[in-house]
């Protein structure tokens, strides 16, 4: 019967030590690795779409992958609407200014014109 107390004792003692080398540090990292899910096909294109999203869930939240790769994929959308709403502004700030730059060169026009008028009876 003792055999079997000090096989305990050891087992313990054995135990006891891979958990303190371990709580030291000593015991390595472990890899990070990705999981093996299928990939999140999305098409976010409108607000809409963003409101009707929903994530995956794990077992301890938000699965890591799924919710980083949505929101690489809303900061890309949110970038181009930038970029777009950033073309358009040039372009109508141009439209703009060429629309009163034909105003004034047609109100020179006009004023020339007037002016031609009233000094060809006087001749």
């Amino acid at each position: 019967m003792l055999p079997v107390y000090v096989v305990l004792l050891l087992a313990a003692v054995a135990i006891l030590g891979g958990v303190v080398v371990v709580a030291m540090g000593l015991g390595g990292e472990l890899a990070l690795s990705r999981r093996d899910l299928p990939p999140l096909s999305l098409r976010l294109a409108t607000a809409a779409d963003v409101a009707r999203l929903r994530l995956p869930i794990g077992l301890l939240g938000y699965q890591e992958q799924a919710t980083a790769d949505t929101l690489r994929m809303l900061a890309r959308l949110i970038e181009n609407r930038d970029a777009e709403i950033a073309r358009l502004r040039a372009q109508a700030s141009a439209a703009a200014d060429s629309a009163a730059a034909d105003a004034s060169a047609g109100h020179a026009v006009v004023e020339a014109a007037a002016a031609d008028a009233q000094a060809a009876p006087q001749s």
